[in-house]
């Protein structure tokens, strides 16, 4: 991976074999730092964020919605990160998990949470007929621990019959394993009583 990452960097930034990091993780955080000189802070960031945020990546029509960039701009970063970011299904995900793991640490948990939030709002926008937001929606709400919009999601009949009606049955049973049984983000117990007793 590194010598793939490192060729790849020397090409297009031309720097020099010792000018680059030593580790994987250093490495991506050199080329971090270089396109957060060329877009900005928050451009690179709310798009890589976005996408590792995602359950199964995100939409070019997406993405261009959650960060609202010039076209023109969307697509030179595109360009600059086509060797860390491909097309599966339509979508975009990262190539390697290393990479997203890496931005994932960057990013830290908060930070996270708050791209699992514009998410959350973002699906909750387009609406039930969104089918890519039936499938992302109760993922999101529980990444971002919102944990009574979790519960009032898989509660909520318009949402559980669309889902059905879209073929996502076994999609919903694992919106509800998750919601239950995910040690990552695990509905803390106290939830439940909360939102049914009160």
């Amino acid at each position: 991976l590194y010598l793939k990452v490192a060729l790849d960097e020397i090409l297009t930034s031309g720097m020099a074999i010792g000018q680059l990091a030593r580790g994987v993780d250093g490495l991506f955080r050199q080329i971090f730092d270089r396109l957060v000189k060329k877009y900005g802070n928050d451009v690179l960031w709310d798009y890589l964020g976005c996408i590792a945020a995602a359950r199964d990546g995100v939409g070019e029509d997406e993405i261009r919605e959650l960060i609202d960039v010039r076209d023109d701009l969307l697509l030179d970063l595109n360009k600059s990160l086509e060797n860390f970011i491909v097309k599966q299904q339509n979508l975009l995900v990262f190539f390697h998990p290393e990479f997203e793991r890496t931005i994932m640490e960057q990013l830290g948990k908060k930070g996270m949470r708050g791209y699992h939030g514009r998410l959350t709002e973002y699906f909750r926008q387009k609406g039930y007929g969104y089918q890519r937001g039936l499938r992302e929606i109760a993922f999101q709400y529980q990444w971002a621990e919102k944990w009574e919009d979790v519960l009032g999601i898989l509660t909520n009949f318009e949402y559980l019959k669309n889902k059905t009606e879209a073929g996502m049955v076994e999609d919903l049973i694992t919106d509800f394993n998750r919601a239950l049984e995910d040690i990552e983000v695990k509905l803390p117990v106290g939830v439940y009583t909360e939102v049914y007793d009160g």
